[in-house]
């Protein structure tokens, strides 16, 4: 009888995908790469160059399959983008783009009767009795970027790449032997491109549905004149005199009323604050919410770990009281992954999106919660 395992791999010709089929075979797998047809060929996300995927796949001896992701693609990640965009939110591509890439990984991998799903990036898993665990990566670590994944993703989920530096994976490729040349799929993430998306919106969105208005003074309520939809516009943009002369130099944007869709100007602004209110907060099975939560907040995937408390409410929602004033603008929908400590392979905790954050003036006097 054949006991040999199967797994379905997302393969993307890039060297991780690479490393990760070779490590796969080594370990006794009967490996099946798996590349995905997702937004436009000149999509990040897309396979975009097939012929060389399958060159790659061939090389390591594996089967190469395609699944077209497009219609579910442009409804979980082009649209979303689109719309926050126009709302003058922030929106992570690459959250949900994971989690479409996994679901369309692990649903084809079980009509295929494959026993389980795996991807190059780098992060950790921990499987026992007390359930799935996600954890930082040892270097280079990518655990950001799939921190969307949840236990119903992680059950056959395998990680080869986690516990390996950036030397060991670069050595692997160079033991296969052979020169693979460079990937057209680049690491740049393409719906977080503003003209990329400017451009689609005053492409694909009617003239009706991107609002016209007002740019005002906070302070005065002056208005310093038109604009033709708050797509073009983004928390703390500065040099704002191409859209009028009167616009004094050192105006920024604070934010938009979008009932009035006007866009909200202040002069000599700092943003600071120590208080976020995350929605959609997202912990791990495990973690307990009827106490706060004290664990390290990171909003980019190299960023710093910050020190905070999370206070869980209900309805998704959790006030963040972070151990010191962190200084920037913060926009309505930005991804906020939680870590359990500083550690180099920290396990993650929770995700949540900003929805308010709280704002102090230059004198630390506390304003109210701002809706962004």
């Amino acid at each position: 009888m054949d006991t040999q395992k199967n797994v379905l791999l997302a393969f993307t010709g890039g060297r991780n995908s690479i490393a990760a089929a070779y490590l796969l075979l080594k370990q006794g797998f009967k490996v099946t790469g798996c590349s995905f047809l997702m937004g436009d060929l000149e999509s990040s996300c897309s396979l975009n160059d097939f012929e060389r995927t399958k060159e790659i796949c061939g090389i390591l001896g594996i089967e190469l399959i395609v699944v077209d992701l497009k219609s579910e693609y442009f409804e979980k990640v082009t649209s979303p983008a689109l719309s926050a965009r126009l709302l003058g939110e922030d929106f992570n591509p690459c959250f949900e783009c994971n989690i479409l890439r996994i679901e369309g990984l692990i649903k084809k991998a079980k009509d295929l009767s494959i026993d389980f799903v795996a991807t190059g990036h780098v992060a950790n898993l921990s499987k026992d009795a007390e359930g799935i665990k996600l954890f930082r990566g040892r270097e280079n670590d990518q655990s950001f970027f799939i921190s969307g994944l949840r236990e119903k993703h992680l059950e056959k989920l395998l990680l080869p790449l986690g516990k390996l530096t950036e030397a060991e994976i670069e050595k692997i490729t160079e033991t296969i032997g052979h020169d693979f040349g460079k990937s057209n799929q680049q690491n740049a993430v393409c719906m977080r491109d503003p003209e990329k998306i400017i451009s689609m919106i005053e492409r694909d969105i009617p003239l009706s549905l991107r609002f016209e208005g007002l740019i005002i003074d906070d302070v005065t309520k002056v208005a310093y004149g038109n604009h033709t939809g708050i797509y073009n516009f983004y928390l703390g943009m500065k040099n704002l005199s191409s859209w009028s002369y009167n616009i004094p130099s050192d105006a920024a944007v604070i934010g938009f009323d979008l009932s009035k869709n006007q866009v909200v100007l202040k002069e000599n602004v700092k943003f600071v604050q120590d208080l976020l209110e995350v929605s959609l907060f997202n912990s791990f099975w495990d973690v307990d919410l009827t106490i706060p939560i004290t664990c390290y907040l990171t909003l980019t995937p190299v960023g710093e770990k910050i020190s905070c408390v999370v206070f869980p409410g209900n309805n998704g929602i959790a006030v963040v009281k972070m151990e010191r004033e962190i200084e920037g603008p913060l926009e309505k929908g930005k991804l906020v992954v939680f870590y359990e400590s500083l550690d180099g392979t920290a396990r993650l905790v929770a995700t949540g999106f900003i929805s308010k954050t709280g704002m102090f003036d230059e004198e630390k006097r506390e304003q109210s919660y701002f809706v962004n």
